[in-house]
């Protein structure tokens, strides 16, 4: 029987202090960069990257909650001494194969999780640090950790899938499509949601406009709004408790979520001289809105989110643009920026808090708050 997950005030204000912490940091550290070798090569790194991603690797790295992570994840592991052993052959082949690996190099839980955590920020953080000069290091951060760091507490598979998805969206921007749909692939053997990236690949691929785009989608929803009775059955198996529309909040949020973020793109892409990035931008977010009001409609669509970290690499990019054409209203975009991630946090704990037994914060070291 499931525990009875009560709201913890404690671990709010724990949780607000880490992404406010990891802000200001990024802040007053985003101009010192320091010296690493890789192959012999000379490498930089700022520390208002390397101390966050450092921070939220500890917070994130040694957790003993979430309701995922103490049943199915912790019992597969016990099982994967090798694949034909593994509980849960279910799950894709890439997970199994990552809890074997694993399970043979260190025979501990924590190790696993670890692992998991390094494998699932290091992505993200690499990229952050790899266009430092050309995004709002802040923001990327900001957003990361508001928007994207607390839910992959529990779902771990999808945002370790999630994070060499946007990898492959680093490779599409880059014209590597091979080097993408590799990574795609990849991503699948962790989640199958990443799938949904291949219909972005085929997006860019094949140069679908705008305008077609947004029909297509418009009207996939509403069939799929029509006769969603019809295709519950396409769920089964482990995804059977997401037939059926049935989730937390309210349509609207979509708009909240999303709006913003388009409304920060058309004002600031006459400021952008690369019409690539604009597009690709504009295509991934009004994915990325399909996906999250199909949520509404079928619920497991509304986990398809966490497959759009990328956001962090659009926002802090014209947020980057835009107060660099506008430096008196740097401290405006920055207000509103934090407005946005503390809003988006709040929905998301005051909905999940319980769904994922996210309270109380507890880890490895005895911590309980």
């Amino acid at each position: 029987m499931p525990v009875e997950v009560k709201w913890s005030t404690s671990t709010f204000i724990f949780y607000m202090g880490v992404i406010l912490i990891c802000y200001l940091i990024s802040i007053a550290l985003r101009k010192i960069v320091v010296e690493y070798p890789v192959l012999e090569k000379k490498k930089y790194i700022s520390l208002g990257i390397l101390v966050p991603f450092l921070l939220l690797v500890f917070v994130k790295g040694f957790i003993t909650f979430g309701r995922d992570l103490v049943v199915g994840y912790y019992l597969n592991f016990l099982s994967a001494e090798n694949l034909g052993e593994f509980r849960d052959k279910s799950t894709e082949i890439g997970y199994q194969i990552l809890n074997v690996v694993a399970h043979n190099i260190y025979n501990e839980y924590w190790f696993f999780l670890l692992v998991m955590t390094i494998m699932t920020l290091a992505p993200i953080f690499y990229l952050i640090n790899k266009y430092r000069n050309n995004i709002d290091v802040p923001v990327a951060v900001l957003m990361y950790c508001s928007i994207f760091f607390f839910p992959s507490f529990s779902v771990l598979r999808i945002y370790i899938a999630s994070s060499i998805c946007l990898l492959a969206l680093d490779a599409m921007y880059e014209n590597k499509n091979l080097k993408a749909l590799f990574l795609i692939c990849l991503a699948i053997s962790f989640h199958t949601s990443s799938a949904i990236m291949l219909i972005f690949y085929l997006i860019v691929l094949f140069k679908i406009n705008l305008k077609t785009l947004i029909m297509t989608f418009t009207a996939v929803f509403l069939l799929v709004f029509t006769q969603v009775d019809k295709i519950s059955f396409l769920f089964s198996g482990r995804y059977s408790l997401y037939q059926g529309s049935e989730q937390t909040g309210l349509g609207f949020q979509q708009l909240l979520y999303y709006l913003p973020i388009l409304f920060l793109i058309l004002v600031t892409r006459k400021y952008v001289g690369n019409e690539k990035i604009n597009k690709l931008s504009l295509q991934y977010v009004v994915l990325g809105f399909f996906f999250g009001m199909m949520g509404y409609v079928v619920s497991i669509f509304g986990r398809f989110q966490g497959i759009f970290e990328g956001l962090i690499l659009i926002v802090s990019y014209y947020t980057f643009k835009l107060k660099g054409k506008n430096k008196s209203f740097r401290l405006v975009v920055d207000i509103l920026v934090l407005v946005y991630c503390i809003i988006r946090f709040v929905f998301y704990i005051s909905e999940y808090y319980d769904l994922d037994d996210m309270m109380p914060y507890t880890n490895i070291f005895g911590w309980l708050i």
